[in-house]
């Protein structure tokens, strides 16, 4: 595979070859191997839902983890606007 010309099929293929390396290296900056498979499942779908935009990427590995960090930040901050169990038990007495 040539890294300088990796295209979106490429990207895919990459993920797919590296797949173990990428999660142990997620895993290593969050934590969690169950948030790092889940983060690199996102990047599959986003990969395959941009295909016919994505430009060719230098750094496969690089663009690949910055992506599923990504995913990681915008499911957290996804959560963070979801209301608690107590929060809506709250409201609902106040009704």
């Amino acid at each position: 595979m040539n890294d300088s010309a990796a295209g979106t099929v490429d990207l895919r293929d990459y993920l797919l070859g590296t797949y173990d390396e990428l999660k142990r290296r997620l895993v290593k900056r969050l934590g969690s191997e169950e948030l790092a498979g889940d983060a690199l499942q996102d990047t599959w779908m986003r990969l395959d839902a941009r295909h016919a935009r994505l430009e060719p990427v230098q750094n496969p590995a690089g663009y690949l983890l910055r992506m599923a960090m990504n995913t990681v930040v915008d499911r957290q901050r996804a959560d963070h606007r979801l209301m608690s169990l107590d929060e809506i038990t709250t409201l609902m007495e106040m009704a």
